[in-house]
């Protein structure tokens, strides 16, 4: 473009010049994301639009249903999502992340475990065993107890131990698994860069959460220690 023009005036004039381009309302949405100070609104009706003129633009939904995540409108959020992960099996690895975020937002920890039981029957083994490893979190006393359960009594034992940390045990969901799960989905795609399924840092983070709340975690077991 010429001198001053930003990207999404070069971007709008690709637009007037040809509104069936199958990428530039995306282009357009992405830009009011991310690069223009979260104009999520504009950014709504952009990913709107390349829908109309590419309704097979996987990526387009995907990124209309994060719009709508932002602007709190989880359920418009989790309905596109689950039809995405449903029909289009090459974001079934993308989806299932952001969904139990949703989930979370929305306290429906029935479909978020909804969600865990789908993702742990279809994924692949090694996945499955990673995600139902209770040692992850366990004390070392509770992994001690668990690797010398007989392999018949082992459902029984890690039902008991989600048991034990369920924070409204009178409702129906299980909040502490359900975050558990969020947490190790989280490492595997954010923390695995050079090391699998994950380095120190997923490590720390499916223990403890966030920074805030690890960094609250240490302090108090220092201070029991005391």
């Amino acid at each position: 473009g010429t001198d001053g023009e930003s990207a999404i005036d070069v971007i709008r004039k690709s637009v007037l010049h040809d509104n069936t381009n199958p990428w530039l309302f995306y282009l357009i949405g992405r830009t009011m994301e991310f690069k223009e100070k979260n104009r999520l609104e504009e950014a709504e009706s952009a990913y709107k639009r390349q829908i109309a003129v590419n309704p097979q633009h996987g990526r387009a939904r995907f990124d209309l249903a994060r719009v709508f995540f932002k602007r709190d409108n989880h359920d418009a959020a989790i309905s596109m999502w689950r039809e995405l992960m449903e029909a289009r099996p090459d974001f079934r690895e993308d989806c299932p992340l952001p969904l139990l975020d949703a989930y979370q937002k929305t306290r429906n920890t029935a479909g978020a475990q909804t969600l865990i039981t789908e993702l742990l029957r279809s994924t692949d083994d090694e996945t499955r065993k990673i995600l139902e490893d209770i040692r992850l979190v366990a004390n070392p006393d509770e992994s001690n107890a668990y690797a010398a359960t007989p392999e018949e009594g082992r459902d029984a034992f890690v039902r008991a131990f989600w048991q034990k940390r369920d924070p409204t045990p009178a409702t129906p969901g299980n909040e502490r698994l359900v975050e558990h799960y969020r947490r190790v989905l989280y490492a595997m795609r954010n923390f695995s860069q050079g090391q699998k399924p994950w380095d120190r840092r997923g490590q720390i983070y499916i223990r403890y959460g966030e920074p805030g709340s690890c960094w609250r975690s240490i302090k108090g077991a220092a201070r029991r220690r005391v």
